[in-house]
């Protein structure tokens, strides 16, 4: 099939879909997604793995045809991007460690061949690749106050399903087929685009004020219930970040109403904390680093890096999720990875490997800055990045935390956005 005819059976979908209606598509349903329609499948007891299969898939598929319908004009195609290409090159190297440990070395995956394979590419993938074209191609960068307003909506009734079954007197924001780790990153996204639209000055309007305020107090209130620690940790750290780039960044800020939104959100916490947080879970928090959990992960990670060391050019392969099965196997669980995407990165593939992820996120993370300096309105962007990476240097193996990967696109292909000037609201 020839390029015009693709372009002629694409023609009809450019008239009604365009970049930034299908990103924010992908976005809302990697960010709020799998909290929701997990809480849905408990309430109508249907089969949660199925919903996810279907969400994944889903995913993939708008993912897909978003960068079907960019490639398909013309005047919008590209160069690839050298930390792009990098990403495509990490992702290459895994597949093909993975094939190359099941089919020569006879290695058993702790899950298994093809879910490893369908998370690799297309809940990672496909989503940087869609996150990088459809990002430079969209008409505008600043849309948080969709994604804020969407997500209160999404996370609100995922609050109010969870408050009617199993309830708050549940021990946090999970459930037998639910993550407590994802639950608190979905509501910490939620906060952090609040926040976004506060410190950006996006909020002229007392109804915009009111719906902003109720985004953060939902999202701080899920958060502190999750007991999720790196989700606590991600809502620190994009602050702190924005203090070290003061000199490149320029804010101007109503102060008064931040500091107002500031004391109400510290209330709102410690309230959660000291009524709703149980007391198993006030005890991980406090004893973060000596708890047994803790312990553990550092033991895995001190075992991938030895891992590393052995063959520190290429790696050890998939040996590793193997070697860190046998090891939690001691303490009754069945964890295979690290929890930490850079350790598990260079213990599967070595410096060649890890050396490819570590490029693309300083790309990234250097080109949201500068994209922030441009235009304080696109400040989303660099705090979902910052949480991404708070969430994958702590939690998930490699192909299953799609947000970061979804980001790590879109930080890639801002710097080649057919912008010339960051558009607001």
């Amino acid at each position: 099939m020839t390029y015009k005819k693709l372009n002629s059976i694409a023609e009809p979908l450019h008239n009604w879909l365009d970049s930034q209606t299908i990103l924010e598509i992908v976005l809302l349903i990697t960010l709020f997604g799998q909290t929701f329609l997990s809480i849905f499948a408990f309430q109508v007891d249907i089969s949660n793995r199925l919903i996810m299969l279907i969400m994944r898939g889903a995913l993939a598929f708008i993912g897909a045809v978003g960068v079907s319908l960019v490639i398909t004009q013309k005047n919008k195609i590209r160069s690839l991007s050298i930390p792009f290409i990098a990403i495509i090159i990490f992702w290459l190297q895994y597949f093909t460690r993975l094939c190359y440990g099941v089919i020569i070395n006879g290695v058993s995956t702790a899950i298994p061949i093809w879910e490893l394979l369908s998370w690799g590419f297309g809940s990672s993938l496909i989503l940087s690749t869609s996150g990088y074209f459809l990002i430079m191609n969209s008409k505008m960068i600043s849309w948080s106050k969709n994604l804020t307003y969407k997500g209160v909506i999404i996370i609100g009734l995922s609050g109010i399903f969870y408050g009617i079954n199993p309830g708050y007197s549940s021990p946090y924001f999970g459930l037998p087929h639910l993550n407590q780790i994802p639950s608190g990153h979905a509501a910490a996204s939620l906060t952090l685009l609040g926040f976004s639209l506060l410190i950006s000055n996006s909020l002229a309007k007392m109804q915009d004020k009111l719906i902003t305020l109720i985004a953060i107090l939902i999202g701080l209130f899920l958060t502190a219930y999750s007991g999720t620690r790196a989700a606590g940790l991600s809502l620190i750290i994009p602050f702190i970040s924005l203090i070290l780039s003061k000199d490149k960044i320029n804010i101007t800020y109503n102060r008064k109403l931040i500091y107002k939104f500031s004391l109400i959100s510290l209330i709102t916490v410690l309230i959660t904390y000291l009524t709703f947080v149980s007391p198993s879970i006030k005890q991980k928090i406090l004893n973060t680093g000596f708890d047994p959990n803790s312990v553990q992960r550092l033991r895995m990670i001190n075992l991938s890096i030895s891992e590393f060391l052995k063959n520190p050019i290429i790696g050890s392969g998939f040996e590793v999720h193997t070697n860190i099965q046998n090891l939690a196997s001691l303490w009754g669980e069945s964890i295979f990875y690290p929890h930490n995407y850079l350790i598990e990165s260079v213990a599967l593939g070595g410096i060649l490997m890890g050396g490819c992820l570590l490029y693309a996120w300083s790309y990234a993370y250097l080109n949201i800055v500068k994209a922030v300096s441009d235009d304080l309105n696109s400040l989303w962007i660099l705090f979902l990045f910052i949480q991404a990476t708070v969430y994958v240097m702590f939690s998930g193996h490699l192909g299953d935390v799609p947000i970061f990967w979804l980001v790590l696109g879109i930080g890639c292909g801002l710097k080649k956005s057919s912008l010339n000037k960051l558009n607001t609201n």
